[in-house]
């Protein structure tokens, strides 16, 4: 049983890595499908044998995790249906939310706050989904993020918001956004 967990979580970082290495190819959508596909189908073989939806890695991510920061819109479908902890944390205090949310992967993070994700969890240095989007310029997850309540003036451990972030990444739109939403600093 402990095998197939750890199973699951191999799986996605292999077929996560292997999106990367299929640029090469002639045919990248078709292949890119069916990956997709490949994925899907593995991750329910898994879970279908006792895998633990929930099971983590050594440092604490789920094949969740995992399967947001690879932007595997499909496998995050896929694993919230199967009764994945939307607000797992890794071991330094990560989230699916967060992981999607740096990394631009706006279809995920809908599904995500759709199931119900904390949307001002706060990793171990006081880091929020909306501080990561801001700082990564994706001005549509800050909006889906704030649309749900994100607490525009939440601080890190160092004292910055997401305001502050947008400022110094020269994110222009993102401040605007912020501060048509309340941000105060």
């Amino acid at each position: 049983m402990k095998y197939l967990a750890k199973y699951l979580v191999l799986i996605i970082c292999i077929l996560g890595m292997f999106r990367g290495s299929i640029v090469f190819s002639a045919d990248i959508s078709q292949e890119v499908l069916d990956a997709e596909r490949e994925i899907t189908e593995l991750i329910q073989s898994a879970l279908s044998k006792g895998a633990d939806v929930n099971a983590e890695d050594e440092d604490g991510r789920t094949a969740l995790i995992w399967a947001a920061y690879y932007g595997r819109t499909d496998a995050v479908r896929s694993l919230l249906s199967k009764g994945a902890d939307v607000n797992v944390k890794s071991n330094s205090g990560g989230t699916a939310l967060r992981t999607a949310a740096v990394s631009g992967h706006t279809d995920i993070v809908q599904a995500l706050l759709l199931k119900g994700a904390d949307v001002n969890a706060k990793n171990k240095n006081g880091g929020t989904a909306l501080m990561a989007a801001s700082v990564s310029g994706h001005t549509d997850i800050v909006q889906a993020l704030l649309l749900k309540g994100a607490d525009v003036n939440a601080e890190d451990e160092d004292g910055r918001t997401a305001l502050m972030y947008a400022v110094d990444w020269g994110h222009k739109e993102i401040v605007e956004l912020l501060k048509k939403s309340g941000a105060k600093r």
